[in-house]
């Protein structure tokens, strides 16, 4: 059985500077949208959809903040992502 790949934020929100773990393999993330686990115990969806694109689903914090989808710019650093920033535009 295939191992979920999921990303882990440490904050209940994503930001330019940001560091987001990677528990698997990152190549991975650009197969299908995968689990993305925030600090505060809210989750969305996350998945590469270019080399250094990432694009995150809409989610809601757990204090109740609504959060719309997004495109960030990234770099991959070992096994982990660093928001560089967050691409203009409708997603």
């Amino acid at each position: 059985m295939e191992e979920e790949t999921t990303l882990r934020a440490v904050n209940s929100h994503l930001y330019p500077g940001s560091v987001v773990s990677v528990d698997g393999e990152v190549e991975r993330l650009a197969e299908r949208p995968r689990p993305l686990l925030f600090d505060d115990d809210s989750q969305s969806a996350a998945q590469l959809v270019e080399d250094d694109v990432l694009w995150v689903a809409a989610y809601m914090t757990t204090a109740g903040t609504p959060v719309p989808e997004k495109l960030w710019l990234v770099a991959v650093e070992g096994s982990a992502l660093r928001l560089r920033r967050r691409l203009p535009g409708d997603v």
